[in-house]
C-alpha cells in the first residue's frame, strides 16, 4: 500500500492499493490528498486557482483579504443538537445504563459476599462461635467472582454499542470522503 504525505498537515496517509480514487482526504486533517500516479502515467496538473484569500484577484498586497463566511464544505458532520440526538435516537443512553447496572452489580456482589462472610461465624446459631466453613468460602467466592461475572455480562451487552459506532464511524468515513 503506498503512503503520501499529506499536503496540508505533512503526516503521512496510507492509501490502498492500487488506488481506486483521484483524490482521499486525511485522517488527521480532513483535507485532501491526491492519489499518486500510476507507474509509466503523465502525472496531471490542476489547473492554478487562485490563492484562497485573494478575492480581487490581484497579489499585490494592497489591503488584507477577509475569508468568505459559508460553510466548510466535506466537513464530517453537521453540529448537531444534544437534545434532538436524545430525541431521535442518535445518541445512546444504553451505554451509560449499563456502567450503573455493572457498578450497583459490584456493589451488590460485594456487599452479599461481606454478608455471607459474617453470617458464617454465627452459623452455630444460639450463641454459639463455631464458623461455617463452606458458608465462609462461599461468601469470598461472591465478593471475588461476582464482579469479574458482572463485569463480563456488562461488556457483552457493551460490544453491541462498540460494534455500532465503529460502523457508524465506517459509515461517515465513506459518506463524507472528498
Amino acid at each position: 500500500m503506498p503512503t503520501v504525505a499529506c499536503p496540508a498537515c505533512g503526516k503521512s496517509v496510507t492509501l490502498p492499493d492500487p488506488p481506486t480514487a483521484a483524490a482521499y482526504s486525511c485522517p488527521h486533517c480532513r483535507n485532501p490528498v491526491p492519489s499518486p500516479a500510476p507507474p509509466g502515467a503523465a502525472r496531471r496538473t490542476p489547473a492554478s486557482k487562485p490563492e484562497a484569500f485573494d478575492f480581487d484577484g490581484e497579489s499585490d498586497g494592497d489591503e488584507p483579504d477577509e475569508p468568505a463566511s459559508r460553510p466548510r464544505q466535506g466537513s464530517r458532520r453537521p453540529p448537531t443538537n444534544p437534545l434532538g440526538d436524545f430525541l431521535t435516537f442518535r445518541w445512546m443512553i444504553t451505554p451509560l445504563v449499563i456502567q450503573i447496572v455493572f457498578w450497583l452489580g459490584v456493589i451488590g456482589c460485594i456487599g452479599f459476599g461481606g454478608r455471607t462472610v459474617v453470617e458464617s461465624f454465627d452459623a452455630g446459631g444460639a450463641g454459639q462461635k463455631k464458623p461455617s466453613v463452606p458458608l465462609l468460602a462461599m461468601g469470598l467466592v461472591i465478593a471475588t467472582v461476582g464482579p469479574l461475572m458482572v463485569r463480563i455480562y456488562c461488556e457483552l451487552l457493551i460490544i453491541f454499542f462498540k460494534i455500532h459506532d465503529e460502523l457508524k464511524e465506517a459509515n461517515d468515513r465513506t459518506r463524507y470522503r472528498r
